[in-house]
C-alpha cells in the first residue's frame, strides 16, 4: 500500500514501503509547442497583408525555424522523469520518457555500486551578467561513475537527496 503522494518541487514522491521510493516529475512539451505556434500565428497575422515578397519570406523563415525548434523539443525534452529506489530488487532506476520516438530511457544502477548520494550546485552562465543555478542530485559510484538522478531547485533537491540516501541506505554527501 502506497503512502499519500507529496510533492517536492516538480517531483511527486510516493513511498510504497520503507524500502521502496518513487519520485516522478512530469512536463508538458506539447503545451509549450502549442504556445509557440499560437504566438507565431498571431505575429504572422499581424505582419500581413500577404502582399509583397519580404513579408512572406519572413513568415516562411520563421515557420521553418519554429519547425526546427519543435522537432528539438519533441526529441529531447522528456515528458516524464522518474527515480525509483527498490531495495527488494537491489537497484536505483532512473527513467526518462520521450515523445518521439516514443520510448523510455532507463538506467539501472545496483545498490551495491552506489557509494553515496550527492547534491551539488550547477551554475549555467551565458554572460557575466546572466546565470542560472540548478541543483542536481547524483548517484556516485565506487569507481567514480556519476549518474544524474534529478535536477531542480535547492530545497526540494536537498530533501529528495536525503530521501534517496535514506531509503537506499547510502551516505549523503554535499559537493
Amino acid at each position: 500500500m502506497a503512502e499519500k503522494v507529496r510533492t517536492l518541487g516538480n517531483y511527486a514522491i510516493q513511498e510504497h514501503t520503507a524500502r521502496r521510493l518513487v519520485a516522478e516529475a512530469r512536463s508538458a512539451p506539447l503545451v509549450i509547442i502549442g504556445g509557440m505556434w499560437g504566438a507565431f500565428v498571431v505575429v504572422a497575422a499581424l505582419i500581413g497583408p500577404w502582399r509583397g515578397g519580404t513579408r512572406l519570406f519572413i513568415a516562411l523563415t520563421a515557420a521553418f525555424l519554429l519547425v526546427g525548434v519543435t522537432v528539438l523539443l519533441v526529441r529531447f525534452l522528456p515528458t516524464r522523469r522518474r527515480v525509483l529506489v527498490d531495495c527488494e530488487a537491489g537497484e536505483y532506476r532512473i527513467e526518462r520518457d520521450y515523445l518521439f520516438p516514443q520510448r523510455t530511457r532507463t538506467v539501472r544502477v545496483p545498490l551495491d555500486r552506489v557509494r553515496s548520494i550527492r547534491r551539488r550546485r550547477q551554475v549555467w552562465q551565458d554572460s557575466p551578467s546572466s546565470s542560472h543555478t540548478e541543483w542536481v542530485v547524483e548517484l556516485v559510484g565506487e569507481g567514480g561513475e556519476v549518474w544524474t538522478a534529478a535536477a531542480g531547485e535547492e530545497e526540494p533537491m536537498a530533501e529528495l537527496a536525503r530521501l534517496l540516501a535514506e531509503v537506499g541506505t547510502c551516505p549523503l554527501e554535499e559537493a
